[in-house]
């Protein structure tokens, strides 16, 4: 089964509705940006495109997640359409691509996520990553890896 049907597949089972048809009409305060992850090769087409240009067309705030729909995070590529994101937030460490000229004009604030990287992980890369950076990783992050009570954090 592959990522998305299996997520698809847990949606299902916490009964959340899905309705694949109202999309045009349906008013958001938020949009949250998963449509396409990485490797992407070439502009997004079909329901991907759809999908875009409609979080486009919105007056909500798009967030875009770890990279923005219709981008090249690695090469830094823009395809049309991609998510003109109000934010985006970047898992374990900012995405090259993120920075690339036209990358960096649509991804909106940047936030850094925390998934629990050792920090022994980062030193290849020339990254200092002290310990405060684990303090100050949201709650979230602190949660999912259990590092809450290892760190006496509220």
């Amino acid at each position: 089964m592959s990522v998305p049907a299996h997520q698809l597949t847990i949606v299902k089972q916490l009964g959340i509705p899905i309705d694949n048809q109202s999309l045009p009409s349906l008013q958001a305060d938020v949009i949250q940006d998963g449509v396409i992850g990485y490797s992407l090769q070439g502009n997004p087409k079909g329901r991907a495109a759809d999908l875009i240009r409609w979080a486009n067309l919105q007056s909500a705030p798009t967030l875009a997640l770890d990279t923005r729909s219709g981008s090249d995070t690695a090469a830094g590529e823009t395809f049309e359409p991609s998510i003109s994101a109000a934010a985006t937030f970047t898992l374990a460490q900012p995405k090259s691509g993120l920075f690339s000229s036209a990358g960096s004009r649509h991804i909106g604030e940047l936030y850094l996520g925390d998934i629990c990287v050792p920090p022994s992980l980062y030193a290849p890369m020339r990254l200092r990553i002290t310990s405060t950076f684990f303090q100050r990783a949201t709650s979230f992050a602190l949660f999912e890896c259990g590092l809450a009570s290892s760190l006496n954090l509220p």
